[in-house]
């Protein structure tokens, strides 16, 4: 008797003990789904390359849509994309994982580009030893600086006769001239030619042409700094720089 009760008792446990092993091995975790999530950062004025910040969880793959045109999109994990307009952007990022897909999206802005370039300032850092004509300065005086800003049909944009550096010397270079008011260039002018005319100051005699250096905003409109603080540019052995600043 107590060895048919001892092999019912073993009979009894291994069954328990397979049936415990069988449940624990067939129990599988659910794959998580994927969780679309993303931040961005660099919008600003237009043009503008803005930063997207991938955050998705439980995915393996994405697709942006950036939300200024069908073709704009991309696969990278976490991508840049340029914004020439100014606008309102809805972008769109699909997480795809082994979960499934999930899908969010975001409001971008982006300020309407700039319109207006003031010059505040004028500086000459370089100017020819003779002038126009190749003669030397009268007087064997230091030429007495002075620009006038003209555009490319030789309209006097800028006058600055009235404020003339005297006996300017290689030596005393750079020179600069605050404009006061500041000249404003429109944007519809910014794809055209400027000339900064330098001049030596003569009375009662005609003044003498130096040269000129000339300058177009937009060859400076470029990312990832489309709205350059200052230019510098040389022709006709003038430098120069402007300091800009921009407005819409």
């Amino acid at each position: 008797m107590k060895m048919l009760k001892s092999i019912l008792f073993s009979s009894i446990l291994l069954t328990l003990l397979y049936s415990c092993s069988k449940d624990s091995g067939s129990t599988t975790p659910p794959t998580p789904a994927p969780t679309a999530s993303f931040n961005y950062s660099g919008n600003g004025v237009a043009p503008s390359t803005v930063t997207f910040t991938n955050s998705s969880t439980n995915a393996t793959s994405y697709s942006w849509d950036f939300g200024d045109n069908n073709n704009n999109t991309s696969t990278a994990q976490n991508p840049q994309h340029s914004y020439l307009v100014g606008g309102v952007y809805t972008v769109k990022l699909t997480a795809t994982g082994a979960g499934g897909t999930n899908s969010t999206t975001k409001t971008v802005n982006v300020t309407a580009a700039y319109t207006k370039c003031i010059i505040t300032s004028v500086t000459i850092s370089t100017f020819p030893a003779t002038t126009s004509t190749g003669a030397g300065w009268d007087n064997t005086s230091a030429p007495d600086l002075f620009f006038n800003i003209t555009d490319s049909v030789s309209t006097i944009k800028y006058d600055n006769s009235a404020n003339v550096k005297t006996d300017v010397l290689q030596s005393q270079l750079p020179v600069t001239w605050t404009l006061s008011p500041t000249y404003n260039v429109a944007g519809s002018s910014i794809y055209s030619y400027r000339y900064i005319d330098l001049w030596d100051y003569d009375t009662p005699d005609p003044n003498d042409y130096i040269n000129y250096a000339r300058f177009r905003l937009s060859d400076y409109i470029s990312l990832p700094n489309p709205y350059p603080s200052s230019i510098t540019f040389t022709q006709n052995g003038i430098t120069a720089t402007l300091q800009l600043t921009w407005q819409p």
